[in-house]
């Protein structure tokens, strides 16, 4: 062993702890002698099908070059968008974190990516440390030809002196392995090694964590041609892949079998402590039986790029329908319904299969399970409100619900304030629309509306329109109206949305089911959907900067006087014109099998022409 130090002497027991074990594990894995030149193995099976956290990159390059390409980043670049941020300052944010690892590392982001040549892996290949708040982390990027290039850089004077490193190396098997402390004496530690052009570390707060030996074990697994049970061989991941139409080139996997104990552990420890009256609100002993979280399976996002479009694929799948994956249970067999009355003009539209009376008995049973004292004062609050109202909101409201859920978004009408949320209309088909509305109006009339002077009521095309000042802001308000069976509730401060479904279906407006494009989207989409979406995402991204910009200006009006956030400003916004220049349309569809519900979207990019 030697010991090495840019400025000040290491004592020769830094972690001669740590080697010890090191190489009592290395003497068992003979997998770790050097071999004979062969295939590497894939990243997905250097860790265990365990795993409660694994995320892929299946070539680091080609997802940067995908990234340069992607509206996001072309957008970041609009002197627009830098201007809304960084008003007065050529800067913008992100080149800030270039700064920073310039500063210790002599390169920036971008240029730090570069050293990959392949692809990456970061897992979480265990549960230990994971309730101290201590994951351990396990990074592994395939470097190639770069490997002698980053190497160099870890080993060069400058580099040490900036982050006043200590490190220990030692040799096991052909493999080196290095031992960094980062800040001198105190600071945090990462175990590396770059092998066969495979660059293998884990970070760690302190040296007890097991650094070292998730990377010899990750090196000896890749030697091997991989970890026993394997998460990249195991029935989860092939089916992950399956979904996403092939190998994805991104993943991020949730393993709640590794996790979900912990959490189970950690309330039932809260529970034994908690005094009487909290105990008996809620019974944090058995919350995750309750909520079903302990029938949870996987969480998985995966990523599939092409040059025009981004095709993103997720899902959550679980062993038993219980708590709130009980939830799946309100979705009702497909395909889904096309109503003819949402308008050819709208921004965004969405259809699903959905029985919203099933979703309330879910939830009422897992409040029973969870807390039965709160069930009990609601049961009797509700059964009290009844009584008075000589009605059955249970029954006679949401029993009168149908089985779908359709909702429209629209861009408020020309020459009106800016909204203060996105002009949006849900519909719910009705099965019994006198009983439905008889019941809306007792309710109304319980609430004391009629008699504030915050619910009005006007005409159009022969259906009733009712308008509810809810809000302490100007301009917070909800629409609602029982028309032609359906139930329309919008959520705005204009009633577009809700005026376009009723135009709909008197026959004032074209359906978007006739548009061109939707029509394309829909050859793709499956004959078991439950749902579909169409999204104008340039209107979305236009949302958001308008729910920034007002949440900038609410922070920066509570702000002390003497408070740097006081004087804090943002440039004008991004006009319409400049986000549709990068964003195209968004489409999507959702299914569902016995092992869970699963989401496909596809995010299409718009091209901006070069400059004439």
């Amino acid at each position: 062993m030697r010991a090495t130090n840019s400025t000040t002497t290491t004592t020769t027991a830094f972690c001669m702890n740590k080697i010890k074990r090191t190489l009592l594990l290395a003497a068992a894995l003979p997998a770790i002698m050097p071999a004979p030149a062969r295939a590497a193995t894939p990243l997905a099976d250097l860790v265990g099908e365990d795993a409660p956290l694994v995320v892929l990159v299946d070539n680091v390059p080609r997802l940067l070059r995908h990234w340069e390409g992607c509206p996001a980043a072309r957008m970041l670049d609009d002197p627009e968008i830098t201007g809304f941020f960084n008003p007065g300052h050529t800067p913008p944010v992100l080149p800030a974190l270039d700064g920073l690892l310039r500063q210790d590392f002599g390169h920036g982001a971008k240029e730090l990516l570069a050293f990959a040549q392949g692809g990456a892996l970061f897992a979480i290949p265990n549960v230990e440390g994971l309730a101290q708040g201590r994951p351990p982390v396990l990074l592994i990027v395939e470097l190639g030809g770069n490997a002698a290039k980053l190497e160099a850089l870890l080993d060069s004077k400058a580099f040490r002196e900036k982050t006043r490193l200590l490190r220990e190396t030692t040799s096991h098997a052909g493999a080196t392995l290095h031992y960094d402390r980062y800040g001198g004496d105190s600071g945090f530690v990462m175990a590396w090694s770059i092998n066969e052009g495979t660059l293998y570390c884990s970070p760690a707060r302190d040296l007890v964590s097991g650094a070292l030996d998730r990377v010899v074990a990750a090196i000896a697994a890749a030697r091997a041609g991989g970890a026993p049970d394997a998460f990249g061989k195991s029935a989860r991941h092939l089916r992950m892949k399956e979904r996403a139409g092939g190998m994805p080139h991104a993943l991020l996997a949730v393993d709640f079998r590794e996790i979900v104990p912990l959490l189970d552990l950690m309330l039932k420890m809260q529970a034994a402590g908690a005094p009487g009256p909290a105990a008996a609100m809620l019974d944090l002993a058995h919350l995750t039986s309750h909520l079903g979280l302990d029938a949870a399976r996987d969480f998985y996002v995966s990523a599939r790029l092409a040059e025009e479009y981004a095709e993103i694929t997720s899902g959550l799948t679980c062993t038993e329908e219980r708590g709130l994956l009980k939830l799946m249970t309100a979705v009702q067999e497909g395909p889904f319904a096309q109503p003819p009355f949402l308008a050819a003009d709208s921004l965004g539209f969405a259809t699903a299969r959905l029985s919203l009376p099933v979703f309330y008995d879910v939830l009422e049973e897992m409040l029973k399970g969870a807390s039965p004292m709160m069930h009990a004062m609601f049961e009797h609050r509700i059964a009290a409100f009844n009584r008075q109202n000589g009605i059955d909101v249970k029954r006679d409201l949401l029993g009168s619900l149908g089985g779908d859920v359709f909702m429209v978004r629209r861009r408020p009408p020309a020459g009106d304030a800016p909204p203060a949320a996105p002009d949006i209309a849900f519909v719910l088909p009705l099965k019994d629309e006198r009983l439905f509305a008889s019941t809306l109006n007792t309710l109304k009339k319980a609430a004391g509306l009629e008699d504030t002077g915050r619910l009005s009521a006007r005409d159009h095309l022969g259906a009733t329109i009712y308008t509810l000042e809810h809000g302490v802001n100007p301009g917070d308000r909800m629409f609602h109206a029982v028309v032609n069976g359906h139930f329309i509730i919008g959520i705005s401060s204009t009633a577009s949305a809700v005026e376009s479904v009723i135009q709909g279906m008197t026959g004032k407006t074209a359906s978007v089911w006739g548009r061109p494009e939707i029509i394309e989207s829909l050859a793709d989409v499956p004959g078991d959907a439950f749902a579909y979406r169409y999204e104008d995402t340039a209107s979305i991204m236009d949302d958001f900067f308008d729910a920034f910009e007002r949440l900038a200006k609410r922070a920066t009006a509570a702000a002390p006087p003497d408070s740097p956030h006081a004087k804090r400003t943002l440039g004008p916004k991004p006009g319409a014109a400049t986000l549709e220049k990068y964003w195209g349309a968004m489409s999507g569809f959702n299914q569902r099998d016995a092992r869970g519900i699963y989401i496909k979207s596809r995010i299409y990019y718009k091209k901006t022409p070069p400059p004439s």
